[in-house]
C-alpha cells in the first residue's frame, strides 16, 4: 500500500464531530486520531486534502424562523459613515474597495479599515445598539480623488437565502459642490442589517462604485481584512540550509514512510496565514507554529492533526514519520471552525519521542537529522520552515 495522504482517512466537508467556538483546544498532544484499520471507501483522489469548508460556520444557524423552511426577512437597514482616511489601505493596489461581513463585535478590533482611534464616537455607540443574534454589520471601504469623497451610500440591500448572502450596491459620494483639492481619500461605511429572526449570513456581495466611477463586485467571504504582519514569527529561514542530510532510510522493512506534500503555499493560502517561531532551534528544543483566519467571517478546516513534518534531504522533502500498521492510519472525520483572527497553535519539540507523541500510531525512523524542516498543514497545503542545528 502506498503510504501517502491518498491512502489515509481524511476529513470530509464538515463531517461528524464538528467543533465550534471561539477558543479551540489545538494542543497537538490532546485527543488522538482514530486508527480504525480501514481504508476509506469514499476517499477519492484528495491530493491536496482540502476539506472544502471555507465560508461556513458549521453551527445550527438554520435560515428559518418557524421551522417550515421560510427565510427570515430583512426588517431594517441603517448605515453610518466613518471618517475617511488618507493612508493607502492594503486593497488599493489591486482593487477598488473591500467588504467585510461582521457577525461579532470583537471582529471590528481586528479590521484594518477601522483603526482604534476612529471607533469611539462612531462605531462604539452603533455596536452597543446592535444585537448580533438577529443583526449583522457590513463594512464597505473604497476610495475617491478628493477629500470631499467622504461617504459611501448603500442601497438595494437584500438577502439571498439560497446563497446565505447579503447583497447590496454601494457608491462613493462627493458631498461637496466643488472646490475640493485633489487628495486621495478612503471613505468607509458600516451598515446594520436587521432580520425578523435569528440569522447568520455566510457572505456579503456588494456592487461597489468608487469615486472615479469604476464599478466592481466585491465579495466579503474572500476578502482578507486582517493584516498577517501581526502574527509572531516568520515563514522560512533566509538562504539555503547549512546541512542537507542523506535520504532517510529505515532499517525496518515493515516501516512505511508517509509521503511528503507535492506542492505548498509558503506562509499564506487563501483565507489563512501561518508563521513559525523561532526559525532556528537545536535538537530537543521547541518551535511554535500558528495559523490564523485573516478574513472577517468564520472559516472551516479539518482538525489540527492533519500535518506533515518533513526534512529536506538529498532526495528532496521527506516525512520523518511513518507507520507499521497493516491498514495505515486513520484521521477523525470532523471540521473545525475558526472565527476571524483565530486558528490553530502547535508547539512541537524536536526530539524523536516528542514527535512520535504528536500522533498515535506514527513513528520516527531513523531519527531527526540536522537540517531544514518543513511543517505542512495539508488540508490547505500551507507551510512554514525552520532549521534544526547539529
Amino acid at each position: 500500500m502506498d503510504p501517502s495522504r491518498r491512502t489515509i482517512l481524511r476529513s470530509s466537508a464538515l463531517g461528524v464531530g464538528l467543533a465550534v467556538g471561539g477558543c479551540l483546544d489545538a494542543s497537538p498532544t490532546g485527543s488522538s486520531p482514530d486508527d480504525d484499520g480501514e481504508d476509506d471507501p469514499n476517499d477519492g483522489d484528495g491530493a491536496n486534502g482540502t476539506d472544502s469548508t471555507n465560508g461556513t460556520d458549521g453551527t445550527d444557524d438554520s435560515n428559518t424562523n418557524d421551522g417550515t423552511g421560510s427565510s427570515p426577512e430583512i426588517t431594517t437597514v441603517e448605515t453610518i459613515d466613518l471618517e475617511p482616511r488618507t493612508d493607502e489601505p492594503p486593497w488599493a493596489s489591486d482593487g477598488i474597495g473591500t467588504v467585510a461581513l461582521i457577525t461579532d463585535a470583537d471582529v471590528l478590533e481586528r479590521l484594518d479599515a477601522v483603526p482604534t482611534n476612529r471607533t469611539a464616537e462612531t462605531v462604539d455607540p452603533f455596536l452597543e445598539e446592535t444585537d448580533f443574534e438577529t443583526e449583522v454589520l457590513v463594512l464597505v471601504e473604497s476610495g475617491g480623488p478628493t477629500m470631499c469623497h467622504d461617504s459611501i451610500e448603500v442601497d438595494d440591500v437584500t438577502f439571498d437565502a439560497q446563497e446565505s448572502a447579503i447583497t447590496a450596491t454601494a457608491t462613493v459620494v462627493d458631498s461637496s459642490e466643488g472646490g475640493c483639492g485633489e487628495a486621495l481619500a478612503y471613505p468607509a461605511s458600516l451598515t446594520r442589517v436587521s432580520f425578523d429572526d435569528r440569522m447568520r449570513p455566510h457572505d456579503a456581495v456588494v456592487t461597489l462604485t468608487d469615486g472615479w466611477g469604476e464599478t466592481e463586485t466585491v465579495e466579503a467571504a474572500h476578502e482578507r481584512v486582517i493584516d498577517p504582519s501581526g502574527l509572531e514569527g516568520g515563514v522560512e529561514p533566509d538562504g539555503d540550509p547549512a546541512t542537507i542530510p542523506e535520504p532517510l532510510e529505515c532499517s525496518d522493512d515493515d516501516f512505511k514512510r508517509l509521503s511528503s506534500a507535492e506542492s505548498v503555499h509558503w506562509g499564506d493560502a487563501d483565507a489563512f496565514a501561518m508563521r513559525v517561531d523561532p526559525l532556528e532551534v537545536a535538537h530537543g528544543e521547541s518551535v511554535s507554529i500558528t495559523m490564523a483566519n485573516l478574513t472577517s467571517v468564520k472559516q472551516g478546516t479539518g482538525n489540527d492533526r492533519k500535518f506533515s513534518l518533513e526534512v529536506r534531504t538529498e532526495a528532496g522533502w521527506q516525512e520523518v514519520r511513518g507507520y507499521r500498521a497493516e491498514h495505515g492510519i486513520g484521521y477523525t472525520d470532523e471540521g473545525i471552525i475558526h472565527p476571524p483572527g483565530e486558528g490553530f497553535d502547535w508547539e512541537i519539540e524536536l526530539s524523536e519521542a516528542a514527535v512520535e507523541d504528536l500522533y498515535s500510531g506514527l513513528e520516527v525512523c531513523p531519527g531527526l537529522p540536522a537540517g531544514r524542516y518543513r511543517f505542512v498543514y495539508w488540508p490547505l497545503d500551507l507551510a512554514v520552515a525552520f532549521d534544526v542545528l547539529e
